[in-house]
């Protein structure tokens, strides 16, 4: 069954298909060489693609154009392993930075409560590029709310070079009524979120398995970045 041309519409797009390319592991044959042809390396990516976008089940694939569901799971979950989805977001990074420049100078993170501020140094240890060293002349700044405010995270923001800023999520936007000129940091942490949720298979965590859950994330986050470079209009 052939997909309405609005669901066509949302297979990869061809410019962000040509950066995945290289990043593909090359293909394993069947040990007995009797296998059945490998479904198209673009034919699979649709359909995770798609998967992506709609959050719907992988059998529903099947009645796709693109190939079976059972198909594309296979192939995505070896292409998570090898970290094909990963390195296809860092290098999105990459070229945003020669294209537009990465803005290390004022950094935000939010979403944390009581106990998720734990996570902090999992989330900074998990920037998918090298940060550039802040110094004197190049220094970074860390938005938080209050939420982040404990001794722990003061401590790491030492450990990792930052100036924290930390305030309670109402004082910033009181501020913005109040003060002409002033520029909220953390609306990009929400900007984002708004991003994500239009990938609906990462919106809501259906996936079992921690690393396929982080692959489609990784996947959505290439997406967003080249998207921001203005390779895929």
């Amino acid at each position: 069954m052939n997909l309405p041309n609005a669901s066509q519409s949302w297979r990869m797009p061809d410019e962000l298909w040509k950066k995945v390319k290289p990043f593909l592991p090359p293909d394993k044959p069947h040990p007995l060489g009797c296998h059945r042809p490998r479904v198209d390396d673009r034919k699979a990516m649709d359909a995770i693609f798609y998967r992506l976008r709609t959050g719907c089940q992988w059998k529903a694939l099947d009645a796709t154009w693109m190939c079976s569901g059972s198909s594309a799971h296979r192939r995505f979950q070896e292409w998570t392993r090898a970290g094909m989805f990963q390195r296809l977001w860092a290098q999105g990074l990459l070229d945003y930075d020669e294209m537009k420049g990465n803005e290390w100078e004022w950094q935000a993170m939010d979403g944390a409560n009581r106990n998720d501020f734990k996570m902090a140094r999992a989330i900074l240890e998990s920037i998918p590029i090298d940060r550039p060293k802040p110094t004197q002349e190049a220094s970074q700044h860390l938005c938080l709310d209050n939420s982040y405010d404990y001794d722990e995270v003061g401590e790491l923001g030492k450990e990792f070079g930052y100036t924290l800023h930390i305030r309670p999520r109402n004082e910033e936007a009181q501020v913005l009524k109040r003060q002409v000129g002033f520029k909220a940091r953390r609306w990009v942490v929400e900007r984002t979120h708004s991003w994500m949720n239009r990938f609906r298979s990462v919106l809501i965590r259906w996936d079992k398995k921690v690393e396929n859950y982080l692959g489609l994330l990784h996947l959505a986050c290439a997406f967003i970045t080249y998207r921001a470079t203005g390779l895929l209009g």
